[in-house]
């Protein structure tokens, strides 16, 4: 926990986190460049064909879940927001490793 500049526990001040300061980019040019394509990602929830997920998303009388499929979108865009949040290097290994 320390390494990432969290420290466990409660403290009623806050504690200084200026030693993070050194992560920050000096300028925009130290900043990899990136596209719409670079954080595109896409889904697709076969609820006609795939029982199991048809349990999951749609109710007994044939209306889809709305909170359940609100809440698979919530977790959808904060991995994709991890994923922005990446090197660009590491995104391109962890989009081939666990997405495609």
């Amino acid at each position: 926990m320390n390494k990432l500049g969290i420290q466990s526990g409660y403290s009623p001040l806050a504690n200084s986190r200026e030693h993070l300061s050194r992560y920050e980019p000096k300028s925009r040019n130290e900043l990899p460049t990136r596209s719409m394509q670079d954080s595109f990602t896409s889904a697709i929830i076969p609820l006609s064909t795939d029982l199991v997920l048809q349990d999951k998303y749609v109710t007994f009388l044939g209306h889809v879940r709305l909170g359940r499929l609100m809440e698979d979108m919530d977790l959808f865009a904060g991995n994709l927001s991890f994923i922005s949040g990446l090197n660009i290097f590491i995104f391109i290994i962890y989009k081939i490793a666990f997405l495609l």
